[in-house]
């Protein structure tokens, strides 16, 4: 069976309880996801939290529809599919308390999208980050704020994580998380050089360093889309 998964998701066991962040696209891969955390935790999870509203990452929804699900009031008016939507909505960080850890879930707003989440598990030197971090993919720039987006890796920089899990790529530490910065402040250079017609979107060429990252086409339809607001 096919279980079509495009981004990352994770699995944070809190002792009594588990925590999934993300649903992935399908129901087929949710389920699958839901499955594997019962079987490394011992526990059904009990509590979903939506990073964004990207159907990569919410399209499996329904499989989670009987928990609390995380995310902001924003989400739900950007979640377009028809999945459950966040019930439990959160304006600044809460801390969710299990009896081995607790984590906190921290809207860091504007950025990647509209409204965007991260999970922070401090024990472990762990954030969950969300489409908010990319590794060797050009991140999808069209829905985000080039300067707001430096500003959440910021706060997740705050936090100094050890361990990074971005949205798409393998997971990485501090160091991934300033690749991102230099890759959207060169973002909001080149979208200046566009908008005043100094460039055309199509042959800016990519941040230093993302030659060989996959989907160089996000990148140009990106910056398109930056500049057109």
């Amino acid at each position: 069976m096919e279980m079509p998964a495009i981004s990352n998701a994770a699995i944070i066991d809190l002792g009594d309880r588990t925590l999934v962040v993300d649903s992935f696209m399908t129901f087929q891969a949710a389920q699958a996801l839901s499955d594997a955390a019962e079987e490394l935790t011992g526990n059904r999870p009990h509590l979903l939290v939506t990073t964004h509203h990207h159907v990569d990452h919410v399209g499996g929804n329904s499989v989670f529809a009987e928990i609390p699900r995380f995310g902001t009031a924003r989400m739900r008016e950007l979640i377009e599919q028809d999945v459950p939507l966040p019930d439990v909505l959160i304006v600044s960080p809460i801390e969710v308390i299990g009896s081995e850890r607790s984590v906190r879930v921290i809207p860091t707003g504007k950025g990647h999208t509209d409204s965007d989440i991260i999970v922070s598990v401090p024990d472990v030197g762990t954030v969950v980050a969300g489409d908010l971090v990319w590794n060797g993919v050009h991140p999808k720039t069209s829905d985000g704020n080039p300067q707001a987006w430096v500003d959440s890796l910021d706060v997740i920089r705050k936090l100094g994580p050890t361990l990074v899990v971005g949205g798409h790529g393998k997971p990485g530490g501090q160091a991934l998380v300033d690749k991102m910065v230099r890759y959207m402040g060169s973002v909001g250079e080149v979208a200046g050089q566009v908008s005043s017609g100094e460039l055309k979107a199509t042959d800016a060429e990519a941040p230093k360093g993302t030659a060989k990252w996959l989907g160089l086409d996000r990148f140009h339809k990106g910056l398109e889309a930056i500049t057109s607001r």
